[in-house]
């Protein structure tokens, strides 16, 4: 092993930063510092989603690993950039504080934030989708590294655009994304819904870039794929 990543810590491949980043310190806040590893929860726990945590926490940490059993994943995303969260916000999205909805039903102050997220989100995907729709017309399936890919040149981040195409008919293995920033391009590879077996990350690192299995990418100064396009 390399000699930089000869450091303790917290880290479990497949799992999301932001979840382990909240067992740490809430074990922290439990048995002091540092918490003794055993302590923690391993990858099957936040797998089989028995952690104990915010919503938010859960959902952002899905959406960072392309963990798609959830489509609210998707969704809170797009309330997320809906608009600018204060600290108070913020405090609320991580709180597991109760609080009681007109209804008489108690829920933390995590969910209700988030109930409130989903709700901005799912207006701001009636739009996108549309958006994204027209958009795609400009895509086309490239061979690259023994795969097809439904490829789009576009500084758009993430892969909720490919939506409309992003269906087995369209023939393609995988989703990537690219764009020029002046100086190199930029490289972004996805999980096609119908493919969450392929670990994309074995060709993110082999091009010098690196990611998780199902999101990930690299930065070239010529493109390896342009003389493939089908």
């Amino acid at each position: 092993m390399s000699e930089k990543y000869k450091f303790k810590g917290y880290r479990i491949d497949g799992v999301a930063a932001c979840r382990l980043a909240y067992q740490y310190f809430e074990k922290a806040r439990e048995f002091g510092m540092p918490p003794l590893l055993a302590r923690l929860p391993q990858k099957q726990d936040f797998i089989g989603r028995k952690v104990s945590e915010p919503y938010a926490v859960q959902l952002a940490g899905e959406f960072d690993i392309w963990d798609k059993r959830n489509p609210d994943a998707d969704t809170f995303q797009m309330g997320l950039r809906s608009g600018e969260l204060s600290a108070h916000h913020w405090d609320n999205l991580l709180s597991q504080g109760l609080e009681e909805r007109p209804d008489g039903a108690r829920v933390t102050h995590s969910e209700a934030m988030v109930e409130a997220l989903l709700k901005d989100g799912r207006l701001l995907q009636s739009y996108q989708r549309r958006s994204d729709e027209a958009q795609m017309r400009n895509s086309f399936v490239v061979e690259f590294e023994g795969f097809k890919f439904l490829a789009l040149n576009t500084p758009a981040k993430g892969s909720l655009g490919f939506a409309s195409k992003d269906v087995p008919e369209t023939g393609h293995d995988a989703l990537l994304k690219f764009n020029w920033s002046g100086q190199q391009w930029d490289v972004s590879m996805y999980h096609a819904k119908h493919r969450t077996d392929i670990d994309l990350s074995v060709i993110a690192v082999k091009y010098g870039g690196g990611g998780h299995k199902g999101a990930c990418g690299f930065r070239a100064k010529t493109l390896p794929f342009v003389n493939s396009a089908a």
